[in-house]
């Protein structure tokens, strides 16, 4: 089969390699659509060790059953199924309570087990769902991004969160807005330096959208929501800069939420958090309900993808890798179509 390999530091190509068995338990699914993530270009071009080459990428993806391993009753050849990322142990005290997205001894795709950037991947049947009724497959490759933005947006749920302040209108930027809307009532405003995807973000339902070249995002962010305070800010970008302004903008009591990668290291003034008593939370992933609910809200159009998700065939997959890697203009999502 060919396979998006990522074969050494720095180094992709399109690859033929043997078409995996399923295993007892797993299915064998015939990929019909993967996202390329931006978790994989950031590993990608800063040689991350969370994922080591030779490594078949690929962990946003939708396909169809060919056939099952022993064992494996829920699901039959032919069925349409959505793929959450994350393989919990299902056993720890993380699994048991539900936290399944969290669990220590968690294995993801295209990370600690060969992705689905391919013709053919095989997939514990655990974590496979029935695809909703005429879902396109490009939109069933999109649930597990719109799951980390259904994610973000219902922790601190002590939190009214009638003002909601994200940085980056990326694809996980712009599914932590929509999630906020849907699920919150929140009024979003979206921060990023590309006049394209702000526009998408204002399409999407952003009633702000902030040019962080043009304009002070902390202003513009005091500005949007008023008397009332920012009670909540999304950092989709995960910059040092964009950590500091989210906490500058929270009112007293408000949280902030950490969902991108971009940095790891930065000073942090810890008073601004303590004295006026502010939340810093990390987000990361989504647990099975918020996956089967993100699946739900994709399936109704209360999320969309939006323009500048663009399809590719898997031989153009080393293309759109490198094309995502240095989008340029309303570039948001590479989806690969084997």
């Amino acid at each position: 089969m060919k396979a998006l390999l990522y074969k050494d530091w720095e180094l992709l190509e399109l690859a033929d390699l043997p078409c995996p068995e399923p295993q007892a338990g797993e299915a064998l699914i015939r990929v019909e659509a993967c996202g390329i993530c931006g978790s994989e270009i950031e590993c990608f071009l800063k040689r991350l060790p969370r994922r080591r080459p030779p490594l078949v990428l690929g962990h946003e993806f939708c396909g169809r059953v060919e056939r099952v391993g022993t064992g494996v009753t829920t699901l039959r050849p032919g069925d349409a199924v959505i793929a959450n990322s994350v393989i919990p142990c299902r056993a720890c005290p993380a699994c048991r309570r539900g936290d399944t997205n969290l669990c220590p001894e968690r294995r993801l795709f295209g990370m600690h087990r060969p992705g689905a950037c391919a013709e053919y991947v095989a997939a514990p049947a655990s974590v496979l769902y029935q695809r909703p009724e005429g879902m396109d497959p490009v939109l069933g490759a999109l649930v597990e991004p719109a799951a980390n933005g259904v994610h973000a947006a219902r922790l601190l749920p002590h939190l009214e969160k009638r003002s909601v302040f994200v940085f980056g209108a990326g694809v996980i930027g712009l599914m932590c807005a929509q999630a906020a809307r849907a699920l919150c009532g929140a009024r979003v405003a979206v921060a990023d330096v590309s006049a394209e995807r702000l526009a998408i973000a204002c399409e999407l339902g952003a009633e702000r959208a902030v040019n962080a070249r043009q304009e002070d995002a902390v202003k513009a962010g005091l500005d949007f929501a008023g008397e009332d305070g920012v009670v909540y800010v999304i950092d989709a970008v995960g910059s040092a800069a964009t950590k500091a302004q989210a906490l500058a903008m929270l009112r007293p009591g408000g949280g902030a939420c950490w969902i991108g990668l971009h940095e790891d290291a930065m000073t942090l003034a810890t008073y601004g958090i303590t004295l006026p008593q502010k939340t810093v939370i990390g987000s990361y992933a989504a647990t099975e309900e918020e996956f089967l609910l993100a699946a739900q809200l994709l399936a109704e159009g209360r999320m969309r993808p939006g323009a500048g998700v663009r399809r590719f065939p898997l031989a153009e997959a080393v293309a759109a890798f490198h094309r995502l890697a240095r989008p340029q203009g309303a570039d948001l999502k590479a989806v690969v179509i084997p």
